[in-house]
């Protein structure tokens, strides 16, 4: 699972297995994406609830789930995390912290 911009589609979906499975929770995805590596593609729109995030947050906390964190911000340099770009383009979620 993964909320990513539509640029970064095609990035995301080539460094799945042939064969693969990508969801993206926050859009449609166009009907041909991964299609000529075998990979599944799904794309919706979605309202998580308190269950949905607890159970995600249970898969996390017992390694089932991997988080991909690129960075993090303290919560007094929100906007900068609002705007920051990895300049490589390597994928992760940027994560504000709060103390």
């Amino acid at each position: 699972m993964k909320a990513v911009r539509i640029t970064e589609w095609e990035k995301t979906v080539n460094v799945l297995k042939p064969g693969g499975r990508f969801v993206c929770m926050n859009s449609r995805l166009p009907e041909d994406t991964g299609k000529d590596r075998g990979i599944v593609s799904k794309g919706t729109y979605t309202q998580a609830t308190v269950e949905d995030l607890t159970k995600l947050a249970e898969a996390i906390d017992a390694g089932k789930a991997k988080v991909f964190v690129q960075r993090t911000f303290p919560i007094n340099e929100t906007q900068m995390a609002l705007s920051y770009q990895p300049e490589d383009g390597a994928p992760g979620k940027v994560v504000i912290t709060v103390d």
